[in-house]
């Protein structure tokens, strides 16, 4: 099952630092509104503690640049960056420093805000990342739900995959069976070795090109160059 974008948000765990008390209140209910659990901190003590001990559940860290003395959001990102190289992070910041950005995007900074900050910029830059995390989720989701939809078909059907070259990268059991063709001798050709139908073949490939699923029956040539009839269903998947 896949979750609504709405369903998804409500489920992630925020950590947000922010050293001003206002600042920190006002941003924390309305990131409440959106996500399952807010984690305020209003300094970097004990934040990267915690985070090792939550790293499985904590889904976005939102920090200022300037938290304590000596002590920058940056620094935070480093160490979280040694445990985690893709996890969304959000530096904010008061002054815009050209060295400080370039630090921060060498370290994979997911976004880099500029205060006086409004809630739309914030929730605008925390959608973007929800939503990027959500396809993300989806399209494994998808591609899990292909591979089971596979091994059913994979034990009933006549199987073949092929790459974007149109060479045959799977066959199982039956479609040797049926085309009198050891694996070793289709493997890597082209697809066309099998499907005796060039309009029929030309108009697949334009189907599935477009990301379409195409059904309907095609002519083929086994080994033995006997002709034999299939009812053809080809999805293309994007890995």
């Amino acid at each position: 099952m896949v979750l609504s974008n709405e369903e998804f948000y409500s489920k992630l765990n925020v950590i947000y630092i922010e050293s001003n008390q206002t600042t920190a209140k006002y941003f924390e209910n309305i990131l409440k509104k959106t996500f399952n659990k807010v984690y305020l901190f209003d300094s970097s003590k004990n934040v990267f503690e915690y985070f090792l001990e939550n790293k499985n559940n904590i889904d976005l860290i939102i920090s200022d640049m300037q938290l304590e003395k000596g002590v920058r959001g940056i620094d935070l990102l480093n160490k979280v960056r040694d445990i985690d190289e893709e996890l969304p992070f959000i530096i904010t910041t008061g002054v815009l420093d050209s060295k400080e950005l370039l630090e921060a995007l060498k370290l994979n900074v997911t976004d880099f805000l500029i205060k006086p900050l409004g809630a739309k910029s914030l929730l605008d830059s925390v959608e973007k990342i929800c939503r990027t995390k959500y396809y993300e989720q989806t399209k494994a989701q998808t591609m899990k739900n292909l591979e089971d939809i596979f091994e059913v078909v994979n034990e009933v059907a006549i199987v073949s995959k092929t790459n974007k070259n149109n060479e045959i990268t799977f066959v199982n059991k039956s479609f040797l069976e049926v085309s009198y063709y050891l694996e070793t001798e289709v493997i890597n050709k082209k697809i066309d070795l099998i499907v005796n139908d060039k309009n029929t073949l030309q108009e697949i490939l334009n189907t599935i090109s477009q990301g379409n699923t195409w059904e309907g029956k095609v002519k083929n040539l086994s080994k033995n160059k006997e002709e034999f009839y299939t009812y053809l269903t080809v999805i293309p998947t994007k890995r």
